[in-house]
């Protein structure tokens, strides 16, 4: 747990790092919190130890093999016969592709790159036109998945800023390197995401029009993408 001394008092919270010593992870309760539970809950997992903090290197990001071994038709077969987005993590692994590598290979009518604005564009959007989305939020170790409504949207310097009661993003517009519309099939239709990766090629954010098993994609959220201007 940590103790901050802030402008409004003393500000606690519970922070997770990864075994590098990177943040992936922070909670603060609330003024709707109950904190004799939320203390409690601390209390129970004080380790009276002294702190002994051993870090070691990050994994690097994996790299992609050649283009040239991809077997881009049977890439494109496999990516047309899917019927559920969730079969797509499966498909990069049996072709030893990497999520982007695999964008740029599968033909411009299922994966096209945007303009990097477009994350922002497509909040603002949204928020306008007060649209359901689903917004995925990842790290390495940790990924935050918000589900309905965006209202209250700022920007502060290079920071995209959700404030909203129930939804908090903090993102750095400076730091999406890569942009792209990727549209996969399922058996209730094409399902259209927007999703930024860095400069690495790693995704770290995701975006699509809140969508139920059984329902086609909001014709909403094809709407707004369709206001992209390809890159």
């Amino acid at each position: 747990m940590i103790e901050e001394e802030v402008s409004s008092g003393l500000r606690v919270s519970l922070q997770f790092f990864d075994k590098s010593g990177v943040a992936v992870h922070k909670i603060y309760p609330t003024e709707n919190t109950d904190r004799a539970k939320f203390d409690a809950l601390v209390e129970g997992w004080i380790d009276e130890t002294p702190a002994k903090i051993e870090t070691q290197p990050a994994d690097p990001d994996p790299v992609d093999g050649p283009d040239s071994e991809v077997d881009t038709a049977a890439l494109r077969a496999d990516w047309d016969a899917m019927t559920d987005v969730h079969q797509f993590f499966g498909m990069l692994k049996k072709h030893k592709v990497g999520r982007m590598q695999a964008l740029r290979l599968v033909g411009e009518d299922m994966a096209y790159r945007v303009p990097n604005e477009a994350v922002t564009w497509a909040l603002e959007r949204a928020a306008e036109a007060k649209l359901p989305v689903m917004v995925f939020i990842g790290n390495p170790s940790c990924i935050q998945i918000h589900t309905g409504e965006i209202e209250n949207i700022k920007a502060m310097g290079p920071w995209i800023n959700v404030l909203d009661q129930k939804f908090h993003m903090h993102l750095r517009q400076d730091h999406v390197a890569h942009t792209w519309i990727v549209r996969k099939p399922s058996k209730d239709g094409i399902v259209t995401s927007l999703e930024a990766f860095d400069e690495n090629g790693q995704s770290f954010f995701l975006m699509f029009g809140e969508r139920g098993e059984g329902n086609a994609e909001l014709e909403g959220w094809r709407a707004i993408l369709d206001g992209l201007g390809r890159a």
